[in-house]
């Protein structure tokens, strides 16, 4: 149900698809292996010593009933809001009624469950009905987690000043919010929040962005809400989209009278995302930056490489 008719497709292919069904069992166990050390942070707080040393030793042994006899000391609400909060911060959001239909949601969207999950976590902080031992814990974590993420940027943001080596961008508006940006590259280290930051903060300005180069000017709210839209869509309905506009997301130019738009199609629809940022800051940056950004995308950190057509019109009037 999460892959779509799309990747179970892409499974049949010769060669590709052993590749890519093994990168994609490799990325569940990473995210279930978190979700499991997650979930022992949050019953060990319910448990005794001796009763979560028989919890684990039990899982083990795969003795499930066992564990769950140990677990029914919790509160039964508690220990489904628990689990709830550790699905909803690793990729696995509340669709609520939607959730029946996450086969086509999956074609049509990047990552529906994961985006979801980036809003439904802090009803964990505001909802009256959550349990206090549930809500204390997901206070916890998400101050652990911002305030990481904060002060990193902080931090990064006083050095790139000093040496004038990076940036990084403050306004809200912009789409580089919250990016190290190093010449023509962009370095996320949020895991993918700080777009929903950014989309937020232009929807409550009445459509307010800031460009790369120039001055902060308005757009509609539906332009807002439509590129924001527009940044979620999977792989082909993207694509689609970009032909209609004749650029993509980043205003680089797309047109079927392109040889090279074939080759960015297949690349786009075939390639992981992690090979293209990779390959991208290969092509566009040489030397050091080319190697730290193969450093970041292995880290997990995201990668941009492309300058926008402001960018490379303001360098033409210099």
């Amino acid at each position: 149900r999460e892959r779509g008719i799309f990747i179970t497709g892409l499974k049949k292919v010769p060669v590709l698809g052993s590749i890519f069904e093994r990168t994609t069992r490799s990325a569940s166990h990473f995210l279930t292996g978190i979700r499991k050390d997650t979930w022992l942070q949050t019953v060990e707080n319910q448990l005794s010593p001796d009763d979560l040393i028989k919890y684990i030793d039990a899982g083990a042994v795969g003795d499930r009933a066992a564990q769950a006899d140990i677990l029914k000391i919790i509160d039964p609400k508690t220990l489904k809001s628990f689990a709830g909060f550790v699905n909803e911060t690793t990729g696995r959001g509340a669709l609520g009624k939607l959730d029946r239909y996450l086969g086509p949601l999956n074609a049509l969207l990047f990552a529906p469950r994961f985006v979801a999950g980036q809003v439904t976590r802090f009803r964990y902080v505001v909802d009256p009905n959550i349990p206090a031992p549930v809500r204390q814990y997901a206070i916890k974590k998400l101050v652990q987690f911002y305030g990481i993420l904060g002060t990193g940027l902080g931090v990064m943001d006083i050095a790139g000043e000093k040496t004038g080596a990076w940036n990084v961008e403050h306004d809200p508006r912009s789409t580089d919010f919250g990016k190290i940006k190093v010449g023509n590259q962009r370095f996320d280290i949020s895991g993918g929040v700080l777009p929903l930051l950014r989309y937020s903060a232009q929807l409550a300005t009445g459509g307010k962005r800031k460009p790369e180069v120039g001055d902060v000017y308005d757009t509609s709210l539906w332009d807002a809400t439509a590129q924001f839209i527009r940044s979620k869509l999977a792989p082909v309905p993207g694509l689609a989209w970009s032909l209609k506009e004749g650029a993509d997301i980043a205003g680089q130019e797309v047109s079927l009278t392109q040889p090279e738009t074939y080759c960015r199609i297949c690349e786009s629809l075939f390639v992981p995302i992690f090979i293209q940022d990779v390959t991208e800051a290969f092509n566009r940056t040489s030397g050091p930056m080319a190697g730290l950004a193969y450093l970041a995308s292995i880290s997990g950190i995201g990668v941009q490489t492309y300058e926008t057509k402001a960018a490379a019109t303001e360098k033409v009037i210099d």
